[in-house]
């Protein structure tokens, strides 16, 4: 039998071989951190779990405990409680309800056109109606102005704006508008 030693042949240049080693290498690094990292989200998000439910668990324990201390006493300082509370919950309740008309004012400024001026103006808060006249210097600016108001229409201020008594005299045209609001208008 004839015994031949064949050399070791590798088709792969030797930088080659060693470079895919070293992506191997950096593979398995990058496999591991991300590994480390996940766990760690884990074990923070199970933490704060654990400790809402933790929270949780104490401040029924704090509410019985308080419901056990003796008031005996201390009647006029819990009378003087509850009745600061009733002051409290009735001063929500007009603060909730307050209407900020200013809102309003800044709205139609904004969008008044300069040769245009109202000289008058009625709005009723439960009606959420609003009524302007005034004067304009020209029709083609009052059809700019009853556009302008139409535009806050679109941005869901007004649900409605109607023009009425156009009459041009010297000044310019004459014109009305009635309007109506959105409830939101007049909330901060």
């Amino acid at each position: 039998m004839l015994n031949i030693k064949l050399p070791d042949i590798s088709l792969l240049p030797k930088e080659y071989t060693a470079q895919t080693s070293f992506a191997e290498k950096r593979a398995g690094f990058l496999s591991i951190a991300l590994y480390i990292f996940l766990f760690l989200i884990l074990a923070g998000w199970g933490g704060l779990y654990f400790y809402g439910i933790r929270l949780q668990d104490d401040a029924e324990i704090l509410n019985e405990r308080m419901k056990m201390v003796p008031i005996q006493g201390r009647e006029s300082e819990v009378a003087k409680i509850n009745e600061m509370n009733k002051k409290i919950a009735s001063l929500k309740g007009i603060l909730d309800n307050h209407i900020f008309a200013s809102n309003i004012f800044k709205k139609i400024e904004d969008s008044t056109l300069k040769t245009v001026y109202f000289d008058r103006f009625d709005i009723d808060t439960r009606k959420l109606t609003l009524s302007l006249s005034g004067v304009a210097d020209s029709y083609t600016t009052f059809a700019k102005q009853f556009s302008e108001f139409n535009k806050l229409k679109d941005e869901g201020i007004f649900r409605k704006v109607d023009s009425e008594s156009i009459k041009f005299t010297k000044d310019g045209v004459e014109f009305g508008f009635n309007i109506a609001l959105y409830a939101k208008i007049f909330k901060k």
